[in-house]
């Protein structure tokens, strides 16, 4: 787990930002403003906890796909302050070797919306 060396100087540089960017906005159209954040989705919850009895030799668990524990996603929107999104989406696909195969490649669903890559990490 990583620790923040000085709390109170990142706050107090967060605050300084937000006030900063506050006095900004006024000066631009909300349809110029643009923000962007990564979200990961895993395609299925899982824990590295389980419960067991005391003494148990063995636990057994269960996912319904291997698939869909190793595998995950990332989309990354951009969108204008006014609510509108803008250009495509960005999405991340987690691959184990960190590419598709060709034959993958070929057969997508090509749209001029979605930006598709892949990584190890999604």
């Amino acid at each position: 787990m990583k620790e923040v060396e000085n709390v109170d100087t990142i706050n107090e540089s967060a605050e300084k930002f937000v006030s900063d960017v506050k006095k900004l906005l006024p000066s631009y159209n909300e349809s110029n403003v643009f923000n962007t954040d990564q979200l990961g989705l895993e395609l299925e919850m899982h824990s590295n906890r389980t419960l067991s009895f005391e003494g148990e030799k063995i636990t057994v668990a269960t996912v319904r796909s291997k698939h869909n524990i190793t595998h995950s996603y990332t989309v990354q929107p951009i969108l204008s302050m006014e609510g509108t999104p803008v250009g495509p989406l960005f999405l991340c696909l987690k691959e184990a070797n960190g590419h598709m195969s060709d034959n993958i490649k070929q057969n997508l669903f090509k749209t001029d919306n979605v930006v598709l890559t892949c990584s190890k990490s999604g």
